[in-house]
């Protein structure tokens, strides 16, 4: 798990689940093994967004980190064929490989 503050002070938490996570209203079933979660919330601890994203293998977050117009980058990696980022698939360089990957997210939560 790790956590980053933005320019507000709203925190913003990355980490893994498996099976499902109930985060404020969106509840999240893991796509296999371990799946990401990021979870903007803000300084009251109320849940602004949160994402989620995962393949058939186990995908692992790294870190988080935010810039000054509030974009918020997770780094971490995912063990193939393929990952399921909102509408974006990635796919593996060699079947069941350790992919590497930094995705981008605006201060709404929409992936860039």
């Amino acid at each position: 798990m790790d956590l980053t503050i933005d320019s507000n002070g709203n925190p913003i938490l990355s980490g893994i689940f498996t099976d499902s996570i109930h985060l404020g209203n969106s509840n999240y079933i893991s796509y296999g093994h371990e799946d990401i979660f990021i979870l903007k919330c803000d300084q009251n601890g109320n849940i602004k967004w949160s994402k989620h994203g995962g393949g058939v293998s186990g995908e692992f977050a790294y870190g988080i980190s935010n810039d000054e117009f509030g974009g918020v980058y997770i780094g971490t990696h995912f063990q193939g064929p393929d990952l399921f980022l909102d509408s974006i698939t990635l796919h593996s360089a060699v079947n069941n490989s350790n992919d590497l990957f930094v995705a981008k997210y605006d201060s709404s939560g929409v992936i860039k």
